[in-house]
């Protein structure tokens, strides 16, 4: 996501959590969740633009989210692992 967007966003999200999380974690908390959600930008980056030489493993994850934007946008939200979508149910059906 571009600055101009994922600044503002931060924002947000840094002042939501110092009002709902303790405050003795709460810098532990925000550091976690910015470097969850950077991971997860890279991996969805390199999915799209990357050609990266990481074997089944990588190449299961690829396959699987470009099907989320080529064929049904309503499922294969999990980027970083299917897992997710097992788990919120917009995994594929074998079929798929």
């Amino acid at each position: 996501m571009p600055p101009a967007a994922s600044l503002p966003l931060a924002t947000i999200f840094y002042f939501l959590f110092q009002a709902i999380v303790p405050t003795d974690g709460f810098h532990f908390f925000f550091t976690g969740f910015l470097l969850g959600y950077l991971v997860y930008d890279r991996i969805h980056y390199a999915t799209h633009h990357a050609h990266i030489n990481g074997g089944k493993l990588w190449m299961a994850i690829k396959t699987h989210h470009l099907k989320h934007h080529f064929k049904d946008p309503d499922k294969g939200f999990g980027v970083s692992s299917p897992i997710w979508d097992v788990l919120f149910k917009t995994d594929y059906t074998k079929k798929q």
